[in-house]
């Protein structure tokens, strides 16, 4: 298999992980110390147990672990319904890639700074940021940083 081939594999596992609303499906794409931090721009309630200090009104969450990251993904699939990502590119190397991607769904339950009411559908654009453990033969995400915006 080519790198492209396996670029490109490897981000539809992620893509339809995402879209499957299943928070161990998407965990089981990360590594156990992964990092991840969404520097959109809408804050989602995701535990009370994580320091404060790391949501930044506005900015999403920065920097937090993978248990944090199980309740942000338990708490947004909880509050959404029809999600799906569409792959608009994605590039880099197996080590490094970036997916330019959109996304529609349904709210179903309000969500704190989420510009849209229960019922209405929404559409983001966003990049994500993936650095691939190589120990893991790159097949799982070691730190993820995600930049996205409403339409």
């Amino acid at each position: 298999m080519s790198d492209s081939d396996f670029i490109a594999a490897r981000q539809e596992r992620w893509r339809v992980a995402h879209n499957s609303l299943d928070a161990d499906k998407l965990m089981s794409l990360m590594t156990d110390d992964c990092d991840y931090s969404d520097h959109g721009h809408y804050p989602f309630p995701i535990s009370p147990s994580l320091s404060p200090h790391l949501m930044f009104a506005g900015l999403g969450v920065a920097h937090i672990d993978g248990a944090s990251l199980r309740a942000l993904a338990e708490s947004v699939f909880s509050s959404v319904s029809q999600l799906g990502f569409e792959t608009v590119s994605v590039n880099g190397t197996k080590e490094f890639t970036a997916w330019e991607w959109t996304a529609k769904g349904t709210v179903k339950k309000e969500i704190p700074g989420v510009p849209y009411a229960v019922g209405q559908e929404f559409e983001a654009r966003g990049c994500s940021l993936f650095w691939w453990d190589m120990e893991s033969g790159g097949e799982k995400i070691k730190v993820l940083a995600e930049y996205s915006k409403f339409l």
